[in-house]
Parts: C-alpha cells; sequence; structure tokens
C-alpha cells in the first residue's frame, strides 16, 4: 500500500490548480485509475475501477458538469476566457462530464484528494455532491451502467466477498 499511498502524494502535489501530470498537461483520470489499479493488484489486492458520468445520470447531459470543489475557480475562469475571445479549450481546465477513480476495500484512491477516502464520502469530497456512480469492467473494457448509490454498491460488495 505504501507504492500508492506515495503514488497519490506526488500526483496530488501536481494538481493543486489543475488536473495535471507531471509536465503540466491536462491529466488523463482513467490512466490515473488503472495505475492505482495495478499498483494495488500487485499488491494481492482485488480493486475495480469506477466512473461517475453526467450523462447518463441526467435528462440534460449538456447542461450538466462534474466539477471537482478543488478546481471551480480555474474552470470558470477558463470558461470566461473562452466566451471572451473565442479561444479553444486547449491547455484549459474543461468541465467533465465524466469521471474515473479506483477503488479497493471500501476506499476510493484519487490523486485530486491525495489519500485513500471512504468510498461512500468519495463524491462528496471532490464534487460537493453524492453522485451515484458505475463499476467498470475491466475485463472486457465495457462499462456497466447501473443507477444504484454508493451504499447499495457497497452493500452488494460487502455480500459478494464476506
Amino acid at each position: 500500500m505504501y507504492a500508492v499511498l506515495q503514488y497519490l502524494a506526488i500526483k496530488h502535489m501536481f494538481m493543486t490548480e489543475r488536473y495535471v501530470d507531471e509536465k503540466g498537461r491536462i491529466a488523463d483520470c482513467h490512466k490515473i485509475a488503472n495505475e492505482i489499479y495495478d499498483m494495488l493488484v500487485s499488491e494481492g489486492k482485488f480493486p475495480f475501477l469506477a466512473e461517475f458520468s453526467i450523462e447518463w445520470q441526467t435528462e440534460k447531459p449538456y447542461e450538466e458538469e462534474l466539477v471537482p470543489l478543488r478546481y471551480n475557480r480555474e474552470i470558470e475562469r477558463d470558461k470566461a476566457k473562452v466566451e471572451k475571445g473565442g479561444e479553444g479549450w486547449k491547455d484549459k481546465m474543461v468541465p467533465w462530464k465524466t469521471h474515473f477513480f479506483c477503488c479497493c476495500d471500501g476506499l476510493a484512491f484519487d490523486p485530486i484528494l491525495g489519500e485513500p477516502v471512504p468510498i461512500e464520502e468519495y463524491s462528496t469530497r471532490v464534487f460537493g455532491r453524492r453522485l451515484p456512480h458505475a463499476v467498470v469492467d475491466e475485463r472486457d473494457r465495457a462499462t456497466l451502467r447501473t443507477e444504484q448509490t454508493l451504499d447499495q454498491l457497497m452493500a452488494q460488495v460487502n455480500q459478494e466477498n464476506p
């Protein structure tokens, strides 16, 4: 677990004002979630990937956005720049429609927070609201969409893995 905790702490340092990697490029949440997944598997754990997606949670997917509390100011500033000057979104903080993260042993792992947190607290701590999520089936790379709440999902996981 030490390697994962170190990874989260290092990535978190680069993500103070923007969701970027070590080189200052916009980071890929799916890639990060997979890297954490691989580290946990190498430690003998049984992680899974999960996804928040506005596109299947609302009747108006193009009007809703996932905005991490940590980046709200930067996203609003960049939106204003694009609207004023006609700039494109290249190298800007774009409002999110989807976000992937890794889960294991009742914890969510994401460098936005810098440390693992209980899954049931994750969406509130990152986005300021409770959101349902889908579990990503990595065997065939298909996303299984579900309207389950985090509590329902955790109850199911706990029943399957006593």
